[in-house]
């Protein structure tokens, strides 16, 4: 559905773990940060000793719960469900920072008309292809998005280097209502999806009390606002459900309307782990990203010219509005003198994309028989990975 946002792009973490030292509360879920994360740690200790609230929502009793001011137990899987009761408990009590959602998010646009939510269709979103199995998110459109030639929430291409979505500036060119009252608006379609998700339904899926989750919901809210900040850290614990983007895209929803995102002592802190996750995206060794987060040329008119390129990717402002320049940077480093104007500064000479070479996509090459082996490093797939039966499979259907 059209959540809370400023930009839909993909990233790692919004902070760095030093700034948890300005933090009022520090909520950790889906991590053992004390024993997997340990250096990273020695700031949520220095924080504590300051006066620092630290809460810890997990499953077990770990040295992460022993040193938090708060260990509150959820039963495994049910993080969405948890947070999405956060979420709704900030906005029944009208405890969102005001002046913050309204002019730095997208909660004010006003969304199309033919969107439709679960609860009008049995479950489902508006754009449900059945035959597909799949959403055409064109529904999901801001107001007016589809003839100012915009393109639809949610329908950016996938990937760690995806850029193109619509900046704060950009929101400003679309239908908004500042009081936040507009049924149609974002702030408003997400108070009735999120309104589901009560303090009893904690309780009786999640298996943590009703009054235990309002104590935290209420420690955490109290740190939000305009003279505090509450950080949210996680881990694989998030990341490897089969709902894992459902879960963070709650906690970013979460931040945004307590004003916690892009301030001292706020944001998430998304905690990296075995064979340097956030290196790969840096060197990068990901199939889809060229270094610094730019996209990967796909096989197709997009990438037939740098200028063609460029047009796809480049936004009208924020960020990624220098792309060109990144990208001539990049092949120049790349290609040194070799890289000129006349010939595009090489970027024939890039490989393209022609398919799917993902960690899950590699894996479903190896159930079909199209992989003769592997090397693991620093993963455990049979165990950790996204569908650990899936990958058992695939593994069996190696030589080696």
């Amino acid at each position: 559905m059209p959540g809370l946002g400023t930009t839909y792009g993909r990233g790692g973490a919004t902070t760095s773990p030093k700034d948890l030292l300005n933090s009022d509360v520090i909520l950790i879920m889906g991590s053992n940060m004390a024993e997997n994360h340990p250096v990273g740690f020695q700031w949520v200790v220095d924080a504590k000793e300051k006066g620092t609230q630290v809460i810890h929502v997990d499953p077990r009793f770990t040295r992460t719960s022993s040193v938090a001011n708060h260990w509150l137990p959820l039963r495994a899987g049910s993080d969405a469900i948890f947070l999405g009761a956060m979420l709704n408990y900030v906005l029944q009590n009208d405890l969102i920072f005001r002046e913050y959602v309204v002019h730095y998010t997208n909660a004010p646009i006003i969304i199309a008309d033919d969107f439709q939510d679960t609860e009008d269709l049995g479950g489902l979103f508006s754009g449900w292809n059945e035959a597909e199995k799949k959403y055409d998110p064109t529904s999901w459109s801001y107001k007016g998005s589809r003839k100012n030639g915009a393109q639809p929430v949610g329908a950016e291409e996938g990937g760690h280097a995806n850029q193109g979505s619509p900046s704060t500036a950009d929101l400003n060119t679309y239908e908004k209502d500042e009081t936040l009252q507009n049924p149609r608006c974002v702030y408003q379609l997400m108070k009735k999806h999120f309104a589901r998700y009560t303090p009893e339904m904690v309780e009786e899926q999640c298996g943590t009390s009703k009054e235990a989750f309002l104590r935290i919901a209420k420690i955490f809210c109290e740190a939000s606002g305009p003279d505090k900040t509450a950080a949210i850290c996680y881990a694989v614990g998030w990341t490897q459900h089969s709902s894992g983007a459902q879960v963070i895209r709650c906690a970013a929803m979460l931040q945004l309307l307590l004003g916690n995102m892009g301030r001292p002592g706020g944001g998430i802190v998304a905690l990296r782990g075995h064979a340097s996750i956030q290196g790969c995206t840096d060197i990068p060794t990901l199939f889809d990203s060229l270094p610094g987060y730019l996209s990967m040329p796909r096989l197709g008119p997009d990438s037939k010219t740098l200028k063609t390129f460029i047009k796809k990717y480049k936004t009208r402002t924020g960020w990624w509005n220098n792309f060109d320049k990144y990208i001539v940077s990049t092949l120049k480093a790349f290609y040194g003198d070799h890289a000129t104007a006349e010939n595009d500064f090489g970027f024939d000479w890039l490989p393209r994309l022609t398919g799917d070479h993902s960690h899950q996509g590699y894996w479903k090459e190896m159930l079909e028989g199209k992989v003769d082996g592997l090397f693991v490093m620093g993963q455990n797939p049979a165990v950790a990975g996204p569908n650990a039966g899936m990958e058992r499979r695939g593994l069996m259907k190696l030589k080696w």
